[in-house]
C-alpha cells in the first residue's frame, strides 16, 4: 500500500483517538470474533511457511485459510469476479473463513457508481454469491471525493446496507474537518454503513475511528520494523481490550506489511496479545503439516 507511505516513520505519531470516538450501537450479528487476515494468498514467499513446499498456486487458498480466518480480497477492484470463480475460492475454504471484499473500480470510481454499464448489479450478484463468506464489503474512493459524492454513493446503496455491511474508506483529509465530518457521520449513521480505518504511519491526519453500527474493519499498514510495529499492535490490543465489553462487535483486523513474510509473524502477535488480555474469540492459526517450523 503506497498510500501514506513515508520515509522518516519513527517521528510519527502512533496514539489512537479517544474511546470517546467510538459509536458502540450493537452491530448485526452480537458477536466477539477476531477475524485476521493478509492482502491475498498468492504468495510464494509462503512456501514452505503455511504453504508446503510443493503446493501448486491452486492450492495456495486451501492452505491459506487453514491459517488464517479471512482476507482481504483487493483482486474485486479490478474486476467483478463470475459465480464459477466464486464458487471456486468458496469450495476452498471452510465455513466460518470470511471474504472482506473491495468495491470494484467500475463501481466506485465511476462518476454514476457503476449503474449506467450495470457494473452495481453485477457487483450485487457477486456479494451475494459469497453468502455466509461475505465479511466487509468495503469501497475505497479516490482521494478527491466530496461530500456531494459521497452522499450519492450512500443514496444508492443505502438499501443494500442491510443486507451487507459496507465500509467506506475516505482519503480525503478535508471531509474529517469539522463541521463536515459531522454531517458525514450522520449520513453514514442513517445509510447503517460505517467507516474503513487505514492505520498508516503517514496519513494519521485522517486517522479516525468510527466503527458505527458495523463490524470494526481496520487495514493495518506495517514498516518492517519488529519494535514499532510492536508498538502500535499493543496501541491496538489497549483500545479494544477497554472496549471489550460495550464494542460488541467482529473485529476485522487486516494486515499489510512490505514483507509478506512478515504478515505471518504480525498476525500470530495480534492474536496472541488479543487473547492474552481481551474476551474476544480468536481463531487459532493453525500451522500446516509441513516439514520445518513455522517460525
Amino acid at each position: 500500500m503506497k498510500f501514506g507511505k513515508i520515509s522518516d516513520y519513527r517521528n510519527a505519531d502512533f496514539s489512537l483517538p479517544t474511546n470517546e470516538k467510538f459509536d458502540i450501537r450493537p452491530s448485526k450479528n452480537q458477536t466477539n470474533q477476531l477475524y485476521i487476515g493478509a492482502t491475498g494468498f498468492n504468495n510464494k514467499e509462503w512456501l514452505g511457511r503455511i504453504y508446503p513446499e510443493k503446493s501448486t498456486a491452486k492450492e495456495y487458498l486451501t492452505h491459506y485459510a487453514r491459517f488464517f480466518n479471512a482476507i482481504e480480497c483487493n483482486t474485486t477492484f479490478y474486476s467483478i469476479p463470475d459465480e464459477q470463480r466464486i464458487q471456486n475460492w468458496l469450495s476452498k475454504v471452510p465455513e466460518h473463513f470470511k471474504f472482506n471484499l473491495k468495491f470494484p473500480k467500475a463501481v466506485s470510481h465511476s462518476k454514476d457508481f457503476g449503474q449506467i454499464k450495470g457494473n452495481d448489479k453485477k457487483w450485487i450478484e457477486a456479494m451475494h454469491t459469497f453468502g455466509v463468506h461475505q465479511g466487509i464489503t468495503f469501497v475505497q474512493f479516490p482521494n478527491y471525493i466530496t461530500l456531494t459524492d459521497v452522499e450519492r454513493f450512500i443514496q444508492r446503496w443505502a438499501l443494500e446496507s442491510h443486507t451487507f455491511d459496507i465500509a467506506l474508506e475516505i482519503r480525503n483529509p478535508d471531509l474529517f474537518k469539522q463541521p463536515t465530518f459531522g454531517v458525514l457521520k450522520n449520513m453514514i449513521v442513517q445509510a447503517n454503513m460505517g467507516l474503513a480505518i487505514t492505520d498508516v504511519s503517514g496519513a494519521r491526519d485522517i486517522f479516525h475511528v468510527c466503527p458505527l453500527g458495523l463490524p470494526l474493519f481496520i487495514r493495518w499498514v506495517g514498516n518492517n520494523d519488529t519494535e514499532h510495529d510492536e508498538m502500535r499492535i499493543d496501541l491496538w490490543v489497549k483500545m479494544l481490550q477497554e472496549l471489550d465489553q460495550a464494542l460488541k462487535k467482529d473485529i476485522h483486523f487486516m494486515v499489510h506489511q512490505p514483507d509478506m513474510l512478515r504478515v505471518l509473524n504480525t498476525a500470530k502477535s495480534i492474536v496472541s496479545k488479543v487473547k492474552g488480555s481481551t474476551k474476544i474469540a480468536t481463531p487459532t492459526l493453525q500451522e500446516s503439516n509441513i516439514q520445518g517450523q513455522l517460525f
